[in-house]
């Protein structure tokens, strides 16, 4: 996005998606073999965009109460305020090892911004938990498997990470094949 903003405004949202639905509602222990530092390809894969993958949270966490958040803060914030949510909460937990429940979301919540009341308020709705899980799994439903799965104008366009000259080259061809009217590419992951 960077190398393309004197050409693209791009405007980036999350939608909810997950890895585990049946993960239980206070996560689960990494096991043995998730404990530490990630190597190989993952921690190579995250440098390159400078993202320090640390490994330092024991748990995997139950995401919905992040994602039922994520969707308040785009439909009451905008995306802006979303996809700034959405970096802190990555941080908090994938680099400075902060589990992404209860109070420290709502402390997270709050970094970005959002009102605390009001954070803790939709984590513990329980018609937004559902309404954010039901959303992730019609995203299963429409085929998505996997994450990051990126749609830039309504298009599918590519599911997993991927370096900057992919984005790059998928923003020309998206706007010149898939123009939006009146409207510069969005892209949701």
């Amino acid at each position: 996005m960077e190398q393309t903003k004197d050409k693209f405004e791009v405007q980036v949202s999350w939608e909810p998606f997950l890895l585990r639905p049946s993960m239980p509602e206070d996560g689960i222990v990494k096991p043995p073999n998730y404990q530490g530092a990630p190597k190989g390809p993952l921690k190579s894969a995250g440098e390159a965009v400078g993202i320090n993958f640390t490994g330092k949270t024991p748990r995997f966490p139950n995401t919905v109460p992040c994602h039922a958040l994520l969707e308040y803060a785009k439909d009451k914030l905008g995306w802006k305020k979303q996809n700034e949510l959405q970096e802190i909460i990555f941080q908090a937990y994938f680099t400075d090892g902060i589990y992404p429940g209860g109070e420290n979301l709502v402390a997270l919540a709050e970094k970005a911004g959002v009102d605390k009341a009001a954070a803790q308020a939709v984590i513990t709705d329980k018609a937004k938990l559902k309404a954010a899980k039901e959303k992730a799994l019609d995203w299963s439903d429409k085929g998505v498997s996997g994450v990051p799965y990126v749609i830039m104008n309504g298009q599918k366009v590519f599911s997993g990470a991927q370096d900057a000259a992919t984005f790059v080259n998928m923003f020309e061809i998206v706007a010149e094949r898939f123009p939006l009217q009146g409207q510069q590419p969005q892209a949701a992951m």
